[in-house]
């Protein structure tokens, strides 16, 4: 579309109006390697008539300028923690602060060593534009594809040249506007759009100390790469970017530059850049000013949106059950639906099981995993909750997280001091497998280990799924909801035990933002007097770890079960509407797994459900068929 020399001017004079009106002008500050994300604003953000989809601006400025990644050196709470763990490993200060601002202030400490400096300072980070100016556009964009998906580029191992090549994802691009404009060459880099970018600083292994203060290894931090790696989905074309800097296929022009001209490309990443962090969000979102924040009330809301949207994908809840008596027996299957553990990142978040039984008048009967307004669970033990495959108490809770642990096998709260896992029940993806070479960074650990209902196989590959049994008395309705929270109020506690300004600061915006768990999922299960038993002595006839893969459905998907008994059980299709399309058995089956071939010929696209049921239980699979 062709757009006049004015609409031009007068973007640049919206991107030069006084800070008061947008909150804090992008950088434009530069050094021989980087320039700030204002330099690249002048050119890709939106003018009103182009990167807009449904009356909405998706310009990188725009979209980026409010993720967690542009706000990673001012995020509260990380520089509150470079302060804790400096007053804890006073010694290795300058180690600390090196390895943290490589991916949270990567500008600033890229072009330090580059210029011939030994580290990186957290003082000399917040005395930078360019390095408050977070995980910017001439960063990533700048990273060469030489090492990328090898050790070497792990924990910010990412390689900058100085030849101020800019690689994107577009072929025959005209170079000369950018290179008049800002003195970087645009050219095609097919690495941009993969996971082994990501991977640079979302794999991050960081060295320990033993009671001495000497280093006595390295401790895997976070491995959401490694995690994907080790899953089905890099073998289904899903990458990071795919999930997190979502496309679309309106063709976009990218660029004001030059005002003349009309190309287009497609597809454009919208760089949403949305995780999880819908807590840290909220809490920089009050307080731009105080923190020099660059984007706007409003564009947070665009973010927190993401994030949110992003929370409801991550994963889903299936319940099947049976009365036996007295005794109502719910099993509760959580399911993943990333391409990584389930919560993912450094191990200061978790999420639990939240499972509330009522009678019919709503009087509740039964109730695991609530929480009061801090955010804590009551009932949580310590130093930690176990993990658990069957929950008969209503102060037992099933947490999954990730716990650290020092070298005396305590739990600590310090990185530093963070040698092993004593417990890791995150729920990996799905295909996660034990003797994947990445297993030894990525491993399941504790009593999550030895449950045949976490991550247990069905068919020919793993599954992503945990099994949790509830019994609880008999009731009308059973609620389940699935939440998590990115910041451990425990975590808090320790972390407010440390002093400092960024301590203080933290602490005075934690104090208002509140700590509420998100919700991921949740499901009702009404209780109908059909599916009652009066022999209290009967066993468990429920199947379990019901599962049609692959899924979306194929003329090669399999519909795989477990029953703990031989019974007779009825498998049905229905379709999401309730009407039954297929009866593929009625009859007895023997005890043990089960794949009965799925046979999808003459299914129309859709949703349909996978029915099983006994004589005094019923469970269901959603699955999709395309066409």
């Amino acid at each position: 579309m062709l757009r006049t020399t004015s609409a031009r001017h007068l973007l640049i004079v919206i991107l030069t109006l006084p800070l008061t009106l947008f909150a804090q002008n992008l950088p434009t500050d530069t050094s021989s390697l980087f320039a700030g994300s204002g330099v690249c604003a002048n050119c890709h953000s939106s003018d009103g008539s182009i990167m807009m989809e449904n009356n909405k601006d998706i310009s990188p400025p725009t979209t980026w300028r409010s993720s967690m990644m542009a706000n990673a050196a001012k995020d509260p709470v990380w520089q509150a923690k470079v302060m804790a763990e400096n007053q804890d490993n006073p010694a290795l200060q300058a180690i600390i602060e090196d390895k943290c601002t490589t991916c949270h202030a990567p500008l600033g400490r890229t072009q330090a060593i580059y210029d011939g400096a030994d580290g990186y300072t957290f003082d000399e980070a917040m005395g930078s534009a360019l390095a408050l100016d977070g995980v910017s556009c001439t960063l990533c964009h700048q990273i060469q594809a030489d090492n990328l998906g090898t050790e070497a580029s792990y924990s910010g191992g990412y390689e900058i040249g100085d030849e101020h090549v800019i690689y994107g994802p577009y072929q025959n691009i005209f170079p000369n506007p950018m290179i008049n404009q800002s003195g970087f060459t645009p050219t095609y880099g097919e690495h941009i759009r993969d996971s082994e970018l990501c991977g640079t600083c979302h794999t991050l292994f960081t060295p320990y100390v033993d009671n001495n203060g000497n280093i006595a290894g390295e401790f895997p931090e976070q491995t959401p790469y490694l995690e994907w790696e080790n899953s089905d989905y890099p073998g289904e074309g899903i990458e990071c970017q795919t999930c997190h800097v979502p496309e679309t296929t309106t063709p976009q022009d990218i660029s004001t530059m030059p005002p003349w001209h009309t190309e287009t490309h497609t597809p454009f990443g919208k760089h949403e850049l949305a995780g999880a962090n819908m807590t840290m969000l909220g809490l920089i979102q009050d307080n731009l000013s105080e923190l020099g924040i660059t984007a706007t009330d409003a564009q947070f809301d665009e973010t927190l949106g993401h994030t949110s949207a992003m929370l409801q994908r991550a994963a889903s809840l299936h319940g099947s059950y049976e009365l036996i008596g007295d005794t109502l027996v719910v099993d509760v299957e959580v399911r993943s639906r990333t391409g990584h553990k389930l919560p993912t990142g450094i191990p200061l978040r978790r999420m639990w099981l939240h499972v509330t039984a009522r009678d019919e008048a709503g009087n509740v009967l039964f109730e695991s995993g609530e929480w009061d307004g801090e955010g804590r669970i009551p009932d949580e033990d310590t130093p930690y909750e176990v993990h658990r495959n069957r929950i008969d108490a209503e102060d037992e809770v099933q947490i999954y997280e990730g716990v650290m642990g020092d070298v005396d096998n305590e739990r600590t709260w310090t990185l530093l001091r963070a040698g092993q896992y004593l417990k890791d029940n995150r729920i990996p993806p799905r295909g996660f497998d034990i003797d994947h070479e990445n297993y030894d960074d990525t491993g399941i650990f504790g009593r999550a280990r030895f449950d045949r209902n976490f991550n247990r196989a069905t068919g020919p590959q793993t599954t992503g799924v945990d099994i949790v049994q509830y019994r609880m008395p008999a009731a009308a309705t059973v609620e389940i909801e699935l939440v998590m929270q990115t910041l451990n109020p425990r975590f808090i506690d320790d972390l407010l035990t440390h002093t400092g300004d960024k301590v203080d600061q933290f602490a005075g915006m934690y104090a208002e933002a509140g700590n509420e768990p998100y919700q991921l999922a949740e499901i009702e299960i009404s209780l109908s007097p059909t599916h009652r038993s009066t022999d209290s002595s009967e066993p468990p006839m429920r199947a379990r770890n019901l599962r049609v893969y692959p899924n979306p459905a194929n003329a090669s998907s399999i519909l795989g079960y477990e029953l703990p008994y031989a019974q007779q059980v009825t498998l049905q299709l229905y379709t999401v509407n309730g009407r039954l399309v297929q009866t593929i058995h009625q009859g007895a089956q023997r005890a043990g797994e089960h794949a009965v071939s799925l046979n999808i010929n003459g299914l129309s696209s859709g949703i349909y459900l996978a029915r099983m049921s006994g004589q005094t239980w019923q469970a269901a699979e959603r699955f999709v068929v395309l066409k």
